[in-house]
């Protein structure tokens, strides 16, 4: 605020660089630093000064001017007032700044895979794509399939994980490394890892059940194959695993049917009990969102793959219930005869 020159100078500068597109500014930075992850994170460098430098002296320029007058009443030096009056004030305004820079730097980290830099461009940039799959895809804590494709030929080509492109609907097919792209347009057979796929169907509508179960908001979850966990925020938890376990296990062998359907966005907002997650939103822009239903027993939104009928899952336990925090609770599942 005391040099407004000085500022709009590195505002201008800094505004300059988020101009110049991502693939040109490797081009200028691989002779200098080669080709590999250097060149890609001073980039991305760059691309969050705007951002963060212009929040910054945002927030400094809005301290009201009363403020800094009685700070120097007080004989605090600059860097005091700085340090301990100034930046504080500014914070909000500053973490904004990150918080933009980093969502900008998701988007544009995805070019590194052009120039070796690896990270998660590379399978998006040299994965599989095909006009239809029935591999699902990594998202909502459940990992992407796993499996291989069958060319005209009779030879094969594994495919290690699936994961998203640029949106839900670019589903990407993850190579095993040595593996040859087919050529365009080629024919292929889909043949997926069923055994794993269906372990994990039956862990994520175990891990709905339990969340009908546990009266507290999920912080977090992760399906696994052979292991899951679930948390919730739950200061005061004193429960049983041994107990939780139970009451798992009877809604399990009730047989409760699962079935999906659909409900637009404006439902959704109107309902805002259907969301037990904390940090983690349903996806938006479609118009509509899908949700699972375990009839009598949970509704919610998912994405992901699930059994038919809660039947199908057979005996699970709690295997151990962990303190993550002063408020986080973790519940750690099992599939029974693993145990």
């Amino acid at each position: 605020a005391k040099r407004p020159l000085a500022g709009q100078l590195t505002l201008g500068t800094v505004g300059i660089l988020q101009t110049v597109p991502s693939l040109a500014l490797f081009v200028f930075l691989i002779p200098l630093l080669g080709l590999g992850p250097k060149p890609a994170i001073f980039a991305l460098f760059l691309y969050s000064l705007l951002p963060i430098v212009r929040n910054t002296y945002a927030g400094l320029h809005d301290i009201p001017s009363t403020i800094h007058e009685s700070a120097e009443a007080l004989g605090l030096p600059p860097a005091a007032r700085l340090r301990s009056i100034e930046l504080p004030l500014a914070s909000r305004s500053i973490l904004a700044g990150i918080k933009t820079a980093a969502v900008i730097n998701v988007g544009t980290a995805t070019l590194g895979g052009f120039i070796g830099a690896g990270g998660y461009g590379e399978p998006i940039f040299t994965g599989i794509r095909l006009d239809r799959t029935i591999f699902y895809p990594r998202g909502g804590g459940q990992p992407g399939d796993t499996g291989h494709l069958i060319l005209e030929d009779g030879s094969e080509i594994a495919i290690i994980d699936t994961i998203k492109g640029a949106d839900h609907q670019d589903v990407v097919h993850v190579l095993a490394e040595g593996c040859q792209l087919p050529v365009l347009g080629a024919t292929v057979k889909v043949v997926l890892d069923w055994e794993r796929r269906y372990k994990h169907m039956r862990m994520h509508t175990t891990m709905h059940i339990l969340c009908s179960l546990i009266e507290g908001d999920v912080t977090g979850g992760s399906v696994g194959a052979e292991k899951s966990r679930l948390d919730f925020n739950l200061p005061d938890f004193q429960g049983d695993k041994l107990e939780i376990t139970e009451r798992l296990n009877r809604v399990i062998a009730e047989d409760h049917k699962v079935v999906t359907r659909w409900i637009s966005e404006e439902e959704l907002e109107a309902q805002p009990e259907l969301v037990r997650t904390m940090s983690v939103q349903p996806p938006r822009g479609a118009g509509k969102v899908r949700l699972l239903h375990i009839e009598d027993v949970d509704l919610q939104p998912c994405g992901g793959t699930h059994v038919d009928s809660t039947g199908e899952i057979g005996p699970m336990i709690i295997a151990k219930i962990e303190n993550k925090g002063k408020q986080n609770r973790r519940f750690n599942i099992r599939f029974a005869e693993q145990a």
